[in-house]
């Protein structure tokens, strides 16, 4: 038989673990439809393995893929200390950055970020006039009424964020997060999946942004902020550990780093620097343009289809 830390005895007990977590996955669909009890993992014996141990076991490679797959099914938290702990000390290793007191001024280039380009926006506008297509050809003059309702749909949407990211920005300050909850995981039969999306997902004031396709996670954060409480809804990949940041002036209202569609960053004064990046420029200039768009569709239109 093997030793107990040969490659022969280490791939058994990967495959092992990796069976678990699938039956762990299965199980916590039946926790969400009949509320059963999602069961721990077990690596070895009727004991968990520490992190360290566990990292021993299976070596840091195939640590690291397993902690990364359960992260993103939502299911750290079940598996014990082991994965979890291992989030913290990588959380630990990331850099940490001292912002001045509020309020502190918000670069230009950040309020002009309100125009990022969102592919969701893009959707809605082309099923917008492509799917009643059959309605504009028969009563032309209700076009006016599509062009004008985004506008001003689209319009007050992005102006709202944009007020929120500018407070959080000049008045906000790390919060404490107190409790995490995981609100659902989608799977590909009910709630939430993705198909190749770029998706933002945050350690401490690390924000990677890839391309993403698999169920979508919602977690609730609570946090404090000089003795208030607040609670933030995470929507996209599962909320690691991501910084927090709530306004002072109003507590309720508050953003994950990876909220924000660029890197914060802040000089030796601990005020912010400029961080837009040539792709996010682009997605700016093709917003301002689809709207610039919106804006003199709606004006002709209603020109010639209701003042005339």
């Amino acid at each position: 038989m093997p030793d107990f830390g040969s490659d022969a005895s280490s791939d058994a007990r990967l495959a092992r673990l990796e069976r678990e977590i699938a039956e762990l996955r299965a199980a916590k669909g039946l926790d969400e439809n009949n509320n059963a009890s999602v069961p721990e993992i077990f690596v070895s014996g009727s004991d968990r393995t520490d992190t360290q141990d566990l990292r021993k076991l299976l070596g840091s490679e195939k640590f690291e893929q397993i902690r990364a797959a359960l992260e993103q099914y939502g299911l750290v938290d079940s598996t014990g200390t082991a994965f979890d702990e291992s989030t913290r000390q990588s959380l630990r290793q990331t850099p940490t950055m001292l912002l001045s007191e509020p309020p502190r001024r918000v670069p230009l280039a950040f309020r002009l970020a309100g125009l990022s380009w969102k592919w969701w926006e893009a959707f809605t506008i082309l099923m917008v006039f492509t799917a009643p297509i059959a309605l504009w050809l028969f009563v032309p003059k209700s076009l006016p009424a599509a062009f004008i309702g985004l506008v001003v749909v689209l319009g007050f949407r992005r102006v709202r964020a944009v007020g929120i990211k500018t407070e959080v920005l000049r008045w906000g300050k790390v919060a404490t997060v107190t409790q995490v909850d995981r609100v659902s995981t989608g799977t590909y039969f009910s709630g939430t999946t993705y198909s190749n999306v770029r998706l933002a997902q945050a350690r401490g004031w690390v924000v990677e942004r890839r391309w993403y396709s698999g169920p979508g996670s919602t977690t609730r954060v609570h946090y404090s902020l000089d003795g208030l409480d607040g609670e933030l809804t995470v929507r996209g990949l599962p909320y690691t550990l991501g910084v927090i940041l709530a306004s002072v002036k109003d507590s309720s209202k508050a953003l994950c780093v990876s909220d924000f569609p660029y890197d914060l960053e802040v000089d030796e004064n601990g005020d912010w620097r400029s961080t837009i990046g040539t792709r996010l420029w682009i997605g700016i200039i093709a917003t301002a343009t689809v709207y610039a768009a919106l804006v003199i569709g709606a004006a002709w239109t209603t020109s010639v289809l209701w003042l005339t």
